[in-house]
């Protein structure tokens, strides 16, 4: 009887053994009446506790595949032929090894728990459910007779309704940004955006430079296409330029993804010297820049700096736009801009993924567009914000901790905390959670897992009752976990798993 087990696998090593006997049996390698080896023998072959084997031959007993009979040890109690079961799959074999990182790690168990009415969530990246706008039709069927029926259920080109990218160009010139449709792409949320274009510019082996801490979901994706991502520090003008052109020597990259605009998760903005210097060197070492605009328009400042889409003047920068951040979450919607051999580009791996975005959701937001509230939902969203912010800000002065420190935001969805040296975000998180209270542990925004110590805190999804309630609570675990001076008493992260 041959067992492999893998000691560094994340299944327990007794579900192991026991996963592979229950498959000899109902295969029909171990027939009726075989005897098993002794708990002890089988251990000090496979180099596991006796307890280990004695966990698995327990649940093999459960489920009736073998028994213990006076005399004769641990027998097969069942023919194959009479075990009437169809073999699941062998997951961990089945699924991409590439997944494992996100399917393991604190956020991928941390998702499914967001939704829950009873969780107070400064984790989720959404914009407010009470500042949805009212959109210029009621029901489908007013947009259906507003617009033919086989105008509205038909496809659009793979780059999107032609209509709403001439209305994006009206809101991009707005900007001083001048645009023509044919640089334009519709796209289901700004994520595909990435996405795309990592497909696009990214082979493995190929380096990306990234700002640390970062958007993590971009991380992923840059993963997944076998990049070697190298990291950059920020500060409250973004990333850091000093040593950046030795890194563009040494490492020769193929592109830099920037969130220049109320960064995700810091909520910085890159100077303008800065961003000039980035452009400088794009040029120069001829390397193409990802831009993630998500958060345009959350600006608190009446003054904003230009993109470096629009400070781009030889076809450089690639521009990501996304209405879920402004207009309302559920409506998956963004849009690129770039140079139209890219855009062309773009379209063709695009129609091999989805062909194009939801048609009814593009009239949607092109007829509310066009119906000229836009600017005024805007400016109605950024108050509400600012004020969400303000009170989250000054609930953390009221209730902080010695050592937590933050930067007020000047826009943007987040707060970024660092917090003292004695608090780990895995361990809080568990406290919070039993209190009802979530947030983003800071892990996943570092390539290298060196964010134990900061958390991100949402202010735009949680109403005002709520960050009340919620900040007081956070800020009293982080008191908690100070003052627990021995491992004895702290927590595991396990102890929340699993979180649904």
């Amino acid at each position: 009887m041959e067992i492999i087990i893998d000691k560094a696998a994340k299944q327990p090593i007794y579900i192991q053994i026991y996963e592979q006997i229950r498959l000899m049996i109902i295969s029909g390698e171990l027939e009726e009446g075989i005897v098993l080896p002794p708990e002890r023998k089988l251990a000090a072959e496979l180099g596991v506790n006796r307890s280990t084997i004695l966990n698995a031959y327990n649940r093999l007993k459960t489920d009736e595949f073998i028994e213990a009979r006076v005399g004769q040890g641990t027998v097969v109690s069942v023919k194959a032929e009479n075990r009437n079961e169809i073999v699941s799959p062998k997951w961990n074999q089945l699924f991409n090894s590439r997944l494992d990182d996100f399917n393991n790690n604190m956020i991928g168990r941390l998702f499914p728990l967001l939704g829950k009415k009873d969780i107070i969530s400064f984790a989720l990246g959404m914009a407010s459910p009470d500042l949805i706008p009212e959109l210029p039709f009621e029901s489908l069927a007013d947009l259906t007779k507003a617009k033919a029926n086989r105008e509205i259920l038909s496809q659009t080109p793979v780059a999107g309704n032609e209509e709403l990218r001439e209305n994006i160009c009206t809101l991009l010139a707005k900007e001083n940004i001048n645009s023509t449709p044919e640089e334009i792409m519709v796209l289901t949320g700004s994520q595909q955006g990435i996405d795309i274009a990592t497909r696009i510019l990214i082979q493995p082996g190929d380096v990306v430079i990234v700002e640390a801490p970062t958007y993590f979901l971009a991380l992923e994706s840059f993963k997944a296409a076998g990049a070697k991502i190298i990291e950059v520090p920020i500060d409250n003008n973004g990333m850091l330029m000093d040593g950046i052109e030795q890194l563009f020597i040494k490492y020769h990259p193929k592109c830099i993804y920037t969130i220049p605009n109320c960064q995700n998760p810091s909520s910085y903005s890159m100077s303008l010297e800065r961003r000039k210097k980035l452009l400088e060197l794009a040029y120069r070492y001829d390397v193409f820049i990802l831009e993630d605009d998500a958060y345009a328009g959350l600006d608190f400042k009446e003054k904003t700096l230009p993109t470096l889409y629009q400070m781009d003047t030889n076809g450089y920068v690639l521009l990501l736009r996304t209405f879920s951040k402004t207009i309302c979450s559920g409506i998956r919607l963004g849009y690129m801009a770039a140079h139209k051999r890219m855009i062309a580009q773009c379209c063709y791996v695009r129609q091999n993924m989805d062909i194009h975005p939801n048609t009814i959701s593009q009239w949607l937001i092109c007829e509310y567009i066009k119906g000229g509230t836009y600017e005024t939902h805007m400016k109605k969203i950024k108050e509400e914000y600012l004020k969400k912010c303000n009170l989250m800000h000054n609930e953390l002065l009221n209730h902080a901790p010695k050592g937590l420190t933050w930067s007020k935001p000047s826009g943007g969805y987040y707060f970024w905390c660092r917090l003292p040296k004695e608090v780990r975000t895995s361990e809080l998180l568990v406290l919070c959670i039993r209190d009802g209270v979530a947030f983003m542990p800071g892990i996943p925004f570092f390539t290298y897992e060196c964010g134990e110590n900061f958390m991100r805190l949402n202010f735009t999804t949680p109403t005002a009752g709520q960050i009340h309630k919620g900040i007081p609570i956070l800020c009293a675990n982080i008191k908690k976990l100070i003052n627990t001076e021995t491992k004895e008493n702290r927590v595991s992260p396990s102890n929340f798993l699993p979180l649904y």
